[in-house]
C-alpha cells in the first residue's frame, strides 16, 4: 500500500495504525516547553473514534536512549508505564507534549534539544488490541529546537553578531543605562550644552535642612504642602465580603481572593477577582471549588491558582483545587494519604511550576515538620525529614 510522507504505517495482526505529526511553537512572551503533536489513527482501515490511550517518548536516532517520556519511566527507548487519554474524532487527535496539566504528562526538559538527533516514538491502544508501537520513529525538525531560544547562555551574543546601527534608542529599555556605562562628566556636559545647571529646569532638590541658606541664596524656593504619607485607595463594591485568614494571589493583571472566615465565624469557599485598571470586582465560580476553609495556602503556577490544605475549625484538610481564571473553572486536587492534612502551613512554587508545602498544624493541632511536592496532577513525593527544621 502507498502512503504520503506524512504518514507512518504499522501492521500488527489485524491492527493498522496511521499517524501523522506536526510540531509547532506556541505564541507566548517566552518560549514554552511544549510541542504540539497532531496525528491520525485508523484501526483495520477505519478511522478510530473514541478515547484512545497514547504513550510518547523522545529518543535518539536508533531508539536506544530515552531523552523524555510522558510519565518519566521510559528507559533505553522502552514503553512508558502510564498512558495519556486523548479524544479521537474521525481518526484525528492532538496533544501538547510536555503539558503538565494533563494526567501522566511531564514537562519536556530544554536539555533534550541539545542532542542533534531527537525522534518521537508513539504507542497507541484502541482499548481492544493493546498498545502497538508506531514505526518508524519520527525525527523532530528545527521547530522543536526553538525551545532552546529561551535558554541562550549569557554572553554568547557578541558585537560581531550585531548589524551596524541595529541597537538604537527604540531598542534600549528605560533605565537600562546606568552611571557605570557613562563616561565621567557626560551628564553634566549634556546639561551645560543646553544651558542647564546640574538640576534641569523645573527640577527639585531634596535637602535634610528645610532652611538651607546656600539653596535659598541660589534662588531655590522651599516647597510646602507636600503629602509624604502613603495611602490606601479604597477598593469599591467588593463582592467577596468581609473575611480574614483567606488567601490572595496576583495573576499579573488581577488579584484573586478566596476562602477565609467572615465576621459571623462562618467558613467560606467563595471568592472574587479584582482588576485595579478598571477598579472592578468579579465573583469567581464555586462549581467544583474546595470546601469551606481558612488557614489554607494559595499560590500561582503557570497562571493557575492552587489552593491546598486549611481547616474548617474542626478538621484539617489534605485536599484542594486549582482555579483557571481564563475559563473560570475549578479542578479538584484529591486528598493524598502520603501528605498529612494541615492548616497554617507554607507553600511555594518552583521554577518548574511545582508546588511545595511544608509545616503547619495537623490533626488535633499537632505541629508538623513534614511536607510534599505537587505537580498539578498529584503529590509526587513527600519531602524528606532528614535534617528538616523542627516542627512548627
Amino acid at each position: 500500500m502507498n502512503f504520503s510522507k506524512r504518514f507512518a504505517t504499522l501492521a500488527l495482526a489485524a491492527l493498522v495504525v496511521l499517524s501523522s505529526f506536526l510540531f509547532a511553537p506556541c505564541s507566548f512572551s517566552q518560549v514554552p516547553q511544549l510541542l504540539n503533536y497532531q496525528g491520525r489513527v485508523a484501526v483495520i482501515g477505519t478511522n478510530f473514534n473514541g478515547t484512545g490511550q497514547f504513550k510518547f517518548a523522545l529518543v535518539n536516532g536508533n531508539g536506544t536512549q530515552t531523552y523524555w517520556s510522558n510519565d518519566g519511566t521510559s528507559n533505553a527507548g522502552s514503553q512508558p508505564t502510564a498512558s495519556v487519554s486523548l479524544p479521537v474524532v474521525n481518526g484525528l487527535y492532538s496533544v501538547l507534549l510536555g503539558n503538565a496539566l494533563l494526567p501522566n504528562m511531564t514537562i519536556v526538559p530544554v536539555a533534550v534539544f541539545t542532542n542533534p538527533d531527537v525522534r518521537l516514538r508513539v504507542w497507541f491502544n484502541d482499548g481492544s488490541h493493546g498498545f502497538q508501537l508506531l514505526t518508524p520513529d519520527q525525527r523532530i525538525a528545527a521547530v522543536g529546537y526553538a525551545i532552546m531560544a529561551g535558554n541562550v547562555p549569557d554572553g554568547s551574543i557578541t558585537g560581531a553578531k550585531l548589524a551596524v546601527g541595529a541597537v538604537g534608542a527604540a531598542n534600549i529599555a528605560d533605565g537600562a543605562i546606568t552611571n557605570a556605562q557613562l563616561a565621567a562628566g557626560t551628564a553634566a556636559a549634556n546639561l551645560n550644552a543646553s544651558g542647564q545647571s546640574g538640576v534641569a529646569s523645573g527640577g527639585v532638590i531634596m535637602s535634610t535642612n528645610p532652611n538651607a541658606t546656600e539653596l535659598l541664596n541660589a534662588g531655590y524656593v522651599r516647597l510646602t504642602g507636600i503629602e509624604t504619607a502613603e495611602r490606601f485607595n479604597p477598593l469599591h463594591n467588593a463582592p467577596p465580603g468581609d473575611r480574614y485568614i483567606h488567601t490572595a494571589v496576583w495573576t499579573g493583571t488581577e488579584m484573586i481572593v478566596w476562602g477565609g472566615v467572615n465576621a459571623n465565624s462562618t467558613y467560606l469557599n467563595d471568592g472574587a477577582r479584582y482588576n485595579p485598571t478598571f477598579d472592578l470586582w468579579t465573583p469567581i465560580s464555586k462549581i467544583n471549588a474546595p470546601s469551606e476553609r481558612a488557614g489554607h495556602t494559595g499560590v500561582l503556577a503557570a497562571g493557575i491558582m492552587l489552593i491546598w490544605g486549611g481547616t474548617n475549625a474542626t478538621t484539617p484538610f489534605s485536599d484542594g483545587g486549582y482555579y483557571n481564571p481564563a475559563s473560570d473553572e475549578w479542578t479538584t486536587i484529591p486528598a493524598n494519604g502520603n501528605v498529612a492534612a494541615r492548616a497554617y502551613h507554607t507553600a511555594v512554587v518552583t521554577g518548574s511550576n511545582e508546588m511545595i508545602v511544608w509545616g503547619g498544624l495537623g490533626a488535633g493541632g499537632t505541629p508538623l515538620n513534614s511536607g510534599g511536592r505537587f505537580n498539578f496532577t498529584q503529590f509526587q513525593s513527600v519531602t524528606t525529614l532528614t535534617n528538616a527544621p523542627a516542627v512548627r
